[in-house]
């Protein structure tokens, strides 16, 4: 389950919508896309009543203030007032009609039924309609919705689009600002969706869009992924792991779709204001590049959600996957994995995009999506053999996996000013309090156990200390060494997909692998935070006793330790060494200090304090002039 901490949204500018108010994304979700604003400059007036005019000048906004001729012919409407071309377009539409052949009556009150016309007609001129209804019949006062609004009142209740009251429809009752905000909203959610070219992302995530200064994350960003990983599941080898790749460049992310995806949901429905706060524009379509600290952070930092937290039902059933996508109630994170096998070399792929709908039709299923790497709304096929067909080509998937980033009924904030909040000992954000037995960052299993996380690229083989294995290559992963839970990860279409793989606890685990790729390796677990990264790598051991021991030829190599248990001398210091090496390095990470054998050329070393994600102490030098079998000493990291 995905921990979110939200970015500060526009309702907390008015002083009328406090922090704690219920439908606080509602109000989030109007003002952030300009469809209602406040009665004032600091207040949005969530109990007042609605006038005609009021409704209609809404649902103007709502279409994106078309062009229209003022050809209304009632006298009750100056063709000078705010409300003038928005019932000229409603009447035009028919979304509603005059009181009489001359009046409009616009400063007449709305309610509860007559706003419930107002969106079914508007709904029809859309082309997200959805012909949904449901029976009211089970509602004590459905006795009281008017004849002319039977359908209306039908198809708010089947798309979710009215919200009742104490499980009463009250269609006589007046409809307040807010009741129109939370209707807007579900609409925008459960009908309407992520629509193309308005709140699309409209910018790639592949790296070469990128600058050389991205994969970066603000202490703030980092503090609440740190928080989370650490509180949630007790666990400060996790944030290690997050520490190491901020700081290292072998690590980079390949691509942030699944951020992307993940900003665009959270903008759509109100719970952050990320087009307002980054780019000053009412829409997030056409948004072109990255640039700025804040906005690439809060990308990065969504993207990161999906490492150490579970993610979400997956598989290789596509109907159990596609269901999700079919019965939803909002959008969805859909991520699929595929492998490409070039001359004899395995590596997977994965990308994230949004569902915004998925119909089944002769066992094809259909999906509407926003793709990160596209500016407009695409179409994608899926059929029971797992082909996934794209605008670019077809893709025979291995996995894939379906999200919906809010639970049922819980659209909430929590945490509307940016800050982590520790409760009882567990970490909570935006939208999920949630009990730390339910939602955790590792599974509870009645056995210790190691993360492990690999990326999906080359042939390898890893070890642990029973002598039991796992295995990747063209086939795919298998051996003897139990599986306990998995985690895929989607990084981009250009970039290798990695897992990260939850089996019992072992003293040492053994990397060995037979090809030239680039490799990433860690353990996470009780008793350290271990990774090797490079090439010319054939062997690495990563033992608990603070020793990584590594073989191969012409080694480009990097290597990071966290010590825990008895070990451990502060546990929230990183060590981190990369260099070159002879046919055989061995590392050694003791108190206060590293012990090397086998570095030749320069090399770097860094202690990172992984509270704060930042390197506390770097020390850069030659061992060139040191015999391969020596031990060159590096002391003094943590002063």
């Amino acid at each position: 389950m995905i921990s979110m901490v939200s970015l500060p949204a526009e309702a907390i500018g008015f002083s009328d919508i406090p922090s704690t108010y219920g439908n606080i994304d509602a109000v989030n979700y109007v003002s952030d896309n300009n469809i209602m604003v406040g009665t004032s400059a600091t207040r949005f007036g969530p109990t007042d009543s609605l006038t005609r005019a009021m409704v209609v000048a809404v649902l103007y906004r709502k279409a994106g203030s078309p062009s229209v001729s003022l050809t209304n012919t009632f006298t009750d409407v100056p063709s000078n007032s705010y409300y003038a071309r928005a019932v000229s377009w409603a009447t035009q539409n028919g979304i509603v009609s005059g009181t009489s052949a001359t009046t409009f009556s616009p400063n007449s009150n709305v309610i509860r039924q007559d706003g419930m016309c107002f969106l079914y007609r508007y709904s029809k001129t859309t082309k997200t309609y959805s012909s949904k209804m449901a029976t009211i019949t089970g509602y004590s006062d459905y006795g009281s919705v008017s004849g002319y609004a039977q359908d209306a009142m039908r198809w708010a209740i089947g798309n979710k689009v009215l919200s009742t009251i104490a499980g009463k429809l009250y269609p006589k009752s007046p409809m307040t600002r807010e009741g129109l905000a939370v209707s807007i909203t579900n609409f925008g959610s459960n009908v309407e969706r992520i629509i193309a070219k308005r709140d699309n992302l409209g910018f790639t995530n592949s790296s070469s869009n990128f600058t050389t200064t991205k994969y970066f994350m603000t202490s703030s960003h980092y503090s609440k992924l740190s928080n989370a990983y650490k509180y949630n599941c007790d666990k400060p080898e996790l944030a290690a792991g997050l520490a190491d790749r901020i700081n290292n460049t072998a690590q980079r992310w390949g691509g942030s779709c699944y951020g992307m995806s993940t900003v665009a949901i959270l903008d759509k429905l109100g719970k952050i204001a990320f087009n307002e706060n980054y780019f000053t524009s009412n829409t997030m379509y056409g948004v072109t590049a990255l640039g700025g600290t804040a906005r690439e952070s809060a990308i990065n930092y969504y993207h990161d959600c999906q490492r150490y937290l579970k993610y979400g039902t997956s598989g290789t059933s596509v109907s159990s996957v596609m269901d999700i996508c079919r019965n939803a109630e909002g959008p969805i994170l859909f991520s699929y994995w595929w492998n490409e096998i070039t001359g004899g070399k395995t590596v997977r792929h994965g990308h994230t995009v949004v569902v915004n709908s998925c119909t089944l039709s002769n066992g094809v299923y259909t999906l509407k999506v926003i793709n990160p790497n596209a500016t407009a709304e695409q179409t994608m096929t899926l059929n029971s053999a797992r082909v996934l067909t794209t605008p670019t080509g077809k893709i025979t998937l291995a996995e894939l996996a379906a999200k919906s980033i809010f639970p049922k009924d819980e659209y909430k904030n929590v945490d509307i000013d940016g800050e982590t909040n520790v409760d009882s000992g567990y970490s909570y954000a935006a939208s999920q309090v949630k009990a730390k037995e339910e939602y955790s960052a590792e599974p509870f299993f009645s056995e210790p156990c190691s993360v492990l996380e690999i990326k999906l690229a080359g042939n390898y083989t890893i070890w642990n200390s029973e002598n039991q294995y796992l295995s990747w290559n063209e086939s795919g992963l298998n051996g003897t060494m139990p599986i306990l839970d998995s985690v895929m990860i989607a990084n981009g279409e250009s970039a290798p997909a990695e897992m990260l793989l939850y089996v019992p606890a072992s003293e040492n685990f053994t990397f060995e692998t037979k090809s030239s790729e680039k490799v990433w390796f860690s353990v996470s677990d009780s008793l350290r935070y271990a990774r090797i990264s490079g090439s010319g790598l054939e062997k690495a051991v990563l033992k608990a006793d603070g020793v990584i021991e590594l073989e191969g030829e012409q080694l480009d190599f990097g290597a990071a330790y966290l010590p825990m248990g008895s070990l451990a001398q502060d546990s929230s210091i990183l060590f981190t060494l990369e260099g070159s090496g002879t046919e055989k390095v061995k590392v050694e990470y003791g108190e206060n200090e590293i012990k090397a054998e086998g570095l030749t050329g320069e090399y770097t070393v860094r202690s990172i304090d992984t509270c704060e994600g930042s390197v506390k102490a770097e020390q850069v030098a030659d061992a060139s002039e040191v015999r391969g079998e020596e031990t060159v000493p590096i002391f003094e990291l943590l002063q």
